[in-house]
């Protein structure tokens, strides 16, 4: 099964690929806006490879470790 692609409008030139059960790969505008489409297709193999290698779920555990220290910040602050 192929992971789930998504786009969002964020202007930098960026592409992460996330999860566990159900990884996904995300491409910002920023990309589609500069890349041409054979560096497209070269970027989410690249996530893709992430994905097959494992990767997804260490970044995954590294952004929510990072949303939930980010969480209690700010509610330490609040």
């Amino acid at each position: 099964m192929l992971p789930d692609l998504f786009v969002t409008p964020d202007l930098e030139a960026n592409a992460f690929a996330l999860g566990v059960k159900r990884p996904f790969v995300v491409i910002h505008q920023g990309l589609l806006n500069l890349f041409e489409t054979d560096e497209l297709a070269f970027t989410i193999g690249h996530e893709f490879g992430h994905l097959a290698a494992g990767h997804g779920v260490c970044k995954t555990i590294a952004q929510v470790a990072v949303e939930g220290t980010s969480s209690v910040a700010s509610s330490a602050l609040a």
